[in-house]
């Protein structure tokens, strides 16, 4: 809580630059939240236990609690700095919630929507608001290493098993390890690595304020911070479709190196190429982009090229696909264009791509490339093993031999991600009136998809890039906010934080 609180000066000190302090509502929107976090967080921190090593159970239970504690602490400059304003009174504490629960979990789903006076991104960077939507994004970028591995980076006396525990439950993938012998020295390379990619996007999408006047360093801070977390927050209504091609490529490259796994970088500072390039996640992730990029395009081409005149050029489809399937694989969630409207081939491209997601232990979201794999695997290992009942076969990555432990809970987490997608699913479509009358069920579908993989934009013109998940009621929020939170946390930490055992002596 108290990092957290430290973290809010951060958008307070931009409301300072930016000229908005002038507005005591802005101020107090950080003010406030911030003198919470650090009076409670020293308060709690007052309290001494005996025993400072952790386990499992705790290390579950503080990073559950501890991201649904940031998630209500962030939505409190949201709330507070559009209260009473004309055109956020549609807003409640459980949309500014979802809100923050995507900023943090690097979802990018919003609730924010068009009114009678323009969409109310575009009235909040316009009514002076700039620092509430840099805290937005700031949000990802907090939340895409994760809030509690910036803590372990701070914290030296958190370290060996103690900081593993937590790492673990709060890292992606089916595996964790140390890059070097401390956990917290671990911490802070990831740290390192990911803010030095930061700031090099920045400076690389600021540069183009020399031609391209849509562009500012704002934008430039509120970008480069989306597309760290792979979060999918802008500062426009129309995403990145408001910028020029130098921008799109820009953030097209950088979406493409946060989805890759940061002990690859690591590995790379360390000089060790050969363990790069033969990193079988690597070359998948690699692979199904550019399969899934070069299918969407020809076909959008092929489908659309006579009807809407802008796909009537092979180049043009091809660079909105890629794009496309770049953000959504990635989980990043940008937009250039409504893929809505694209043909059932493309969207189902897409929605594949969306499923598997980036690699293991990096920002972005999804299943992940390395179960992927690892099932794919599982799956012929147990073919062959129907052909020849008695012959060892074995699942490899990288030509090292998997555990069993590690394939039997790719395939556990497989059985319950599906469970929880298929109920969450069921659940959504109960909610009638914000499915609206076209498909509702891929409407409800894409939705629990994009939640539970950290996506972004669903599938359908209601929750697509164009929409927005006002619409749908405060029960269904919170269900979608609790996805999201599954999805980045990937389900164990929330699904044991709810189960009675955990609490249990015997447990």
């Amino acid at each position: 809580m108290r990092v957290t609180g430290l973290l809010l000066s951060v958008p307070l000190l931009s409301a300072i630059i930016m000229g908005e302090a002038g507005d005591r509502q802005i101020v107090c929107a950080f003010i406030v939240p911030m003198i919470i976090c650090l009076s409670l967080g020293t308060t709690l921190s007052m309290i001494k236990p005996s025993d400072k090593t952790l386990y499992a159970k705790e290390g579950i239970v503080i990073v559950g609690v501890g991201w649904i504690v940031v998630s209500v602490i962030g939505a409190l400059p949201l709330t507070i700095g559009t209260l009473g304003r004309e055109n956020f009174l549609d807003l409640s504490f459980i949309d500014w919630l979802f809100e923050s629960v995507s900023g943090f979990t690097t979802t990018g789903s919003s609730i924010l929507h068009a009114t009678s006076n323009g969409h109310q991104i575009d009235l909040l960077y316009a009514c002076g608001c700039r620092s509430i939507l840099l805290w937005r994004s700031f949000m990802h970028w907090i939340g895409g290493m994760g809030v509690l591995v910036f803590v372990l980076a701070m914290l030296p006396s958190l370290s060996g098993a103690s900081g593993l525990h937590l790492m673990k439950q709060e890292s992606t993938g089916p595996t964790v390890g140390k890059l070097v012998s401390k956990m917290s020295s671990t911490a802070r390379i990831l740290y390192l690595i990911y803010a030095i990619m930061t700031a090099v996007e920045i400076v690389m999408l600021s540069l183009s304020l020399l031609f391209d006047g849509t562009m500012n360093v704002f934008h430039a801070f509120v970008l480069s911070f989306g597309t760290a977390g792979t979060g999918g927050f802008a500062a426009t209504s129309a995403s990145l479709a408001s910028h020029g091609l130098y921008v799109q490529v820009v953030v097209t490259v950088f979406m493409f190196l946060f989805g890759i796994n940061f002990n690859l970088y690591f590995c790379l500072l360390m000089g060790k190429i050969k363990d790069v390039l033969k990193s079988e996640e690597l070359r998948l992730y690699s692979a199904l982009m550019l399969i899934a990029i070069i299918t969407i395009s020809l076909n959008v081409w092929a489908s659309l090229g006579s009807i809407i005149d802008s796909y009537s050029n092979y180049a043009n489809a091809l660079g909105e696909a890629t794009f496309t399937v770049v953000s959504l694989m990635t989980s990043t969630g940008y937009a250039i264009a409504d893929f809505t409207v694209w043909p059932s081939l493309s969207q189902g491209a897409l929605i594949a791509v969306m499923f598997i997601g980036a690699c293991s232990g990096s920002t972005g979201g999804g299943f992940k490339c390395s179960r992927f794999l690892i099932l794919v695997k599982s799956a012929i290992m147990r073919c062959r093993k129907v052909v020849n009942p008695r012959a060892v076969f074995t699942v490899k990555m990288d030509g090292k031999k998997i555990d069993d432990e590690v394939t039997a809970g790719v395939n556990g987490y497989f059985v319950i991600y599906a469970l929880i997608l298929l109920l969450a699913t069921f659940v959504i479509m109960i909610d009638v009136n914000a499915l609206g009358a076209d498909s509702p069920i891929i409407t409800a579908f894409t939705t629990s998809l994009t939640c539970l993989n950290n996506v972004g934009p669903g599938m359908t013109a209601i929750v697509g890039p164009n929409g927005s998940f006002f619409a749908f009621n405060g029960g269904i929020k919170i269900l979608l906010s609790v996805l999201m939170l599954f999805g980045r946390l990937e389900i164990y930490p929330i699904l044991l934080l709810i189960s009675p055992r955990t609490y249990s002596r015997k447990a």
